[in-house]
């Protein structure tokens, strides 16, 4: 709209557009005006050339017109000559009756990368969302000295920029391009400059991602300046990030084009497209805006809030000085206000900037905030906090080993910290440090203050061999003591390792085992009183995952025998697995599992005397071993449970395997496609897998010697069981 009282054609309303036809998919661009508050209108000017075969141009071919005035009536058309990477320029002085002929004022670098999206071959940014080197213009038409100047933006570049560029003589010649923004490594684009009819001042806002490392999130950028575009100054103005791409559009491919800008009395007002609202698989856009004052005062920078360990009732306050206003505006003489937890506490002259607040409570968190007043204005307020003493914690120790012993005893390694939990507060009243043996505190050992950032030993003597889980903490001398949240924990065997260990569970409690708490005593074993289980209370629960690790026995040559009594009432679907672990309870690897289709005691799911079956496994690998009873179970069946009695590992398990075993032989173990079977009669051998799915037995040879076909078998632990012997052997198929 024409705004100048100068102008014969005072209040005429402009508006051009880009005309498309699609015979012949030309772009054209035209203008019309209206002389009465848009009621009728001209009939359509042609402003630029029109141009065959370039709607489809990764620009839009000729684009994005924008019509303003100047002072004496003037009409300015510019808009973006996709075809040649230019902007196009043309100008009336009679009203838009008649323009002079098109030029490309400007050219520019192509902007972004083109790629193919949903709409076509478009130039893209954030891998593909689209932007273009969209024009915009003002006219000064107020300021004496500058009237008639033109102001032009638009952004170019593989790493997009804003670009500026100016005419004083009507847009007959054009300044030089300058970036109008201090980040140039960044993407900067989709820009608007906007003018200040009270001074002349030109203030641009653009979408800006040198915030981002990665170059993906935008923020919304303001760059001012108040000589007609010789210098810039930029400064950011959204307050969040957000992702372009997470845009709600077919392929995320359309972030929106339309940015804005307004400035009036010194206020600038952009207004921009905003993703921050879009969340996990909801894409969203928003219009955000801001009020940014170009006059404003700026909070002081590096506001500190500093702990003193010596002085735990002071805080120490650091500020630096504010010597211009925003936007590199010159300031005079101001005030600094501090507030403490919302109340205000002080006022000092602008030379002041630090402060020591006294008379604070111990250990407690104060909040500050300060910022500068002058002229009955003020700044934003910045924050900091710090604890009085510091935080009240001490730091949190570390347990670095922690070693069991044949004799029982525990010797441990702490570091302690040398900070207090803020880490930032020297640790300089250190007391002592308390022991916790299964979440239980024990004792407390005392320590000099200066072992603040030290490694200490202390010990522990537990009442019987183990599994044991250790953490620790750090009390300070105040009074009442303050302690620190608990170290990390360290669970360690400590007592006798010796070749043979056996338990028949008849001394009423279970030993100190590493178990979870599913694990206990049943009052039915196999000729004693008890018997381990993991469902003491009744029937197993669904989805149990559930173990007990037992005490680490030595082997004899790498590898040892364990025997065991048991009864699997354990439906088909779930497992009692026997696993074994060479690095103490690091790894662990299969040793058998069991279910009640594989004894036919077991199948009509009552535990009785005939259920309790003998079973020896081979334990192997390395010089001491662990072994340990799982139990999984499904998620809608249930059953008695797993009854385990009379272990016993090392060589009076050895002895017992071989009676059991007597005369039979199975090999190759591993194997690959056939298993021999030595010493056993004619009767009907069944082989399950790991998880107790029945495998098809092939007999490639029945007599004397059984010959089974396992080349169809999968890779994995299997079970051999006859009627008569019960488990025979484990083997397992290897390729």
């Amino acid at each position: 709209m024409d705004n100048s009282p100068t102008s014969p054609y005072f209040g005429r309303v402009y508006t051009p557009w880009k005309r498309v036809i699609g015979r012949d998919s030309s772009t054209q661009i035209v203008n019309t005006y209206s002389t009465d508050k848009g009621t009728t209108w001209s009939t359509p000017l042609r402003v630029s050339e029109r141009l065959p075969g370039t709607s489809e141009d990764t620009t839009f071919g000729q684009s994005f017109p924008l019509t303003i005035t100047g002072p004496m009536g003037e009409v300015y058309v510019v808009w973006n000559h996709g075809i040649v990477k230019g902007v196009g320029f043309a100008k009336s002085t009679d009203g838009a009756q008649t323009f002079s002929a098109p030029r490309i004022i400007q050219r520019y670098n192509p902007l972004g990368t083109a790629r193919r999206i949903n709409e076509g071959i478009r130039h893209t940014v954030k891998g593909r969302v689209r932007a273009e080197s969209y024009p915009s213009i003002v006219c000064d038409i107020y300021t004496p000295n500058r009237k008639g100047w033109l102001y032009l933006v638009w952004a170019a570049d593989s790493i997009p920029n804003v670009y500026f560029s100016r005419s004083t003589d009507g847009g007959d010649t054009w300044s030089a391009a300058k970036i109008v923004h201090s980040d140039t490594k960044n993407d900067q684009f989709w820009s608007w400059i906007a003018l200040d009819p009270s001074n002349g001042d030109l203030a641009v806002m653009y979408l800006d991602s040198r915030d981002d490392p990665a170059n993906i999130l935008t923020s919304c950028y303001v760059s001012y300046s108040s000589d007609g575009g010789d210098t810039w100054y930029d400064k950011r103005i959204s307050d969040a990030e957000s992702d372009l791409r997470r845009n709600p559009f077919q392929g995320n491919g359309f972030a929106g084009d339309y940015n804005g800008c307004a400035f009036h009395n010194g206020i600038v007002y952009p207004s921009w497209v905003d993703m921050r609202n879009a969340r996990q698989n909801i894409n969203d856009n928003d219009v955000f805006t801001a009020i940014v004052n170009v006059n404003g005062l700026i909070p002081p920078p590096r506001f500190i809030a500093k702990t003193l360990p010596e002085n735990s009732t002071a805080i120490q306050l650091n500020w630096a000085e504010v010597t211009m206003r925003g936007f590199n505006k010159p300031i005079g003489d101001y005030e600094y206000e501090l507030m403490r937890d919302g109340k205000s506490v002080q006022k000092f002259p602008r030379t002041t900037t630090s402060f020591l607040d006294t008379g604070l409570e111990k250990f407690k968190r104060y909040d500050y905030s300060l910022r500068i007043v002058a002229d009955g204005d003020s700044s934003a307020y910045v924050y900091s906090r710090a604890f009085s003493g510091g935080s009240r914690e001490p730091g949190t120790p570390r347990l670095l080993q922690a070693k069991g012993s044949q004799d029982v005893n525990v010797n441990l390694s702490v570091a302690l910290p040398l900070y207090r939990l803020d880490s930032t507060t020297l640790m300089v009243n250190a007391r002592a440090v308390a022991l916790y043996r299964d979440g239980i505190f024990i004792k407390e050992i005392d320590i000099a203050s200066t072992d603040a950032g030290k490694t200490v030993m202390i010990n522990d003597t537990p009442p019987v061999r183990g599994w044991y889980s250790y953490s620790v903490t750090l009390r300070d001398s105040e009074t009442p003591s303050n302690e620190s949240a608990q170290s990390n924990a360290i669970f360690l065997y400590t007592g006798a390792i010796s070749d043979n260990y056996a338990d028949n569970f008849e001394e009423g409690t279970l030993r100190k085992y590493w178990t979870s708490t599913a694990w206990g005593l049943a009052n039915v074993g196999y000729a004693s009183a008890n018997s381990l289980t993991e469902s003491p209370q009744g029937r197993y629960r669904r989805s149990m995952r559930d173990s007990i690790a037992l005490f680490p026995v030595l082997t004899q040559g790498g590898s040892t025998r364990m025997s065991f009594r048991h009864a699997a009432i354990i439906h088909p679907t779930d497992s009692g697995i026997v696993e074994q672990s060479t690095d103490m309870g690091r790894t662990w690897t299969l040793v058998a599992a069991f279910n009640n289709s594989q004894f036919a005691p077991w199948a009509d799911t009552i535990l009785a005397a005939d259920d309790w079956k003998h079973e020896i496994v081979s334990l192997s690998g390395a010089d001491t071993i662990l072994a340990r009873f799982r139990f999984r179970s499904n998620l809608s069946q249930e059953l008695d449970g797993w009854y385990i009695d009379d272990i016993v590992i090392g060589a009076t398990a050895s002895v017992t395997m071989t009676n059991e075993h007597n005369g039979v032989n199975v090999y190759p173990n591993p194997t690959r496609s056939a298993l021999y079977i030595q010493g056993m009669d004619d009767e009907e051998l069944t082989i399950y897998s790991i998880l107790g799915e029945k495998m098809p037995v092939q007999y490639l040879q029945e007599n004397p010697e059984k010959i089974v076909n396992v080349s169809s078998y999968a890779n994995g632990v299997y079970g051999l069981y006859s009627k008569k012997y019960g488990t025979i052997h484990y083997f397992s198929v290897q390729r």
